[in-house]
């Protein structure tokens, strides 16, 4: 993977008495389509807002770009663009004018052949004359995704970005945003809350509870993680090891940190062996503490990871 794109080290943001972000260390490197995640009120928004600059940090750093310092992070930001909340259209104006608009306002020259690209990337070039007002709620984010596209960014931050696309949209807009880091080389930020979705796009995700980021994992780790396995506690581990790969041929194993219970193993293949297993570590006396299979989705994951409670509603 890339440089660097993102780094922040303690940041924080406080409204009040309370942290809305706390001692957040987040890095995020070129060409990760990074899934951030976490509960309505976990401050996923918090940490866009600051680093889109519209909010300023109650302490810690924000480097993009390699830059840190408020007159350098100004200049840095010019690399990126970003959806963030509510997008800032005109809805007495045609998507096309929209786009003209905004044009000038970045100073863009030959807007005519960049605002058509980005009309045909978000799927918006035929719809001539219709006023921003009549378009559905996922035309408008179309809309607001060509708008942040239109410097041709090299970071890309979105926030709830599939809210309102039906099926179809869903699907074009994951496949547009994958083309435009392996065409483009673009890097790009997502906060949702619809984690089926984001489990088909992102390669690392970032995982907040209560304003605190609790875990970083990239895609590869996840699946590790997630994926069905058999999980054994032992005193022996070492020892359970061995003997599992010499009289049941396995290689895909692992030991975890030690737990109250043993060691932890993770056993990835001959699943259906579970039984016979564990009758044969018995037999040669290697203990045998607990056992049982295991396996989750990302919801489940981020459900063990966090307070417990299934992931619903917006960003936040």
């Amino acid at each position: 993977m890339g440089q660097p794109v993102v780094k922040t080290r303690s940041l924080g943001k406080k409204y009040g008495e309370r942290y809305a972000v706390v001692d957040l260390n987040v890095e995020i490197r070129q060409g990760q389509i990074y899934g951030l995640i976490g509960q309505n009120g976990a401050g996923k928004t918090t940490l866009i807002r600051m680093l889109t600059g519209l909010i300023t940090p109650t302490e810690g750093q924000i480097e993009l770009f390699g830059e840190c310092g408020e007159q350098a992070l100004q200049k840095a930001r010019r690399r990126m663009g970003s959806i963030v909340e509510t997008p800032a259209l005109y809805p007495s104006m045609t998507a096309r004018a929209n786009l003209e608009t905004q044009a000038r306002l970045l100073g863009i020259a030959d807007s005519a052949s960049v605002i058509g690209e980005a009309l045909e990337l978000a799927g918006l070039d035929n719809t001539g004359s219709k006023k921003v007002r009549d378009f559905s709620l996922g035309m408008r984010q179309r809309l607001a995704l060509a708008q942040a596209m239109l410097a041709n960014p090299e970071f890309l931050v979105l926030d709830e970005p599939v809210n309102g696309l039906d099926p179809k949209g869903i699907i074009e807009n994951r496949e547009l945003l994958k083309s435009l880091v392996a065409e483009k080389g673009m890097t790009i930020l997502i906060s949702s809350h619809i984690l089926s979705e984001l489990s088909l796009l992102a390669t690392d995700y970032g995982i907040i509870d209560n304003g605190r980021l609790i875990k970083q994992i990239s895609v590869d780790e996840l699946q590790r993680e997630c994926r069905q396995s058999i999980r054994l506690l032992t005193p022996e581990a070492e020892k359970a090891v061995s003997f599992l790969k010499d009289h049941f041929h396995i290689k895909d194993v692992e030991i975890a940190a030690r737990g109250a219970l043993g060691k932890e193993i993770k056993i990835f293949e001959q699943l259906d062996h579970i039984t016979r297993m564990n009758m044969a570590l018995c037999k040669v006396d290697i203990p045998v503490n607990a056992i049982s299979m295991e396996g989750q989705d990302l919801e489940a994951y981020f459900i063990k990871l966090t307070s417990g409670q299934p992931l619903t509603g917006g960003a936040a």
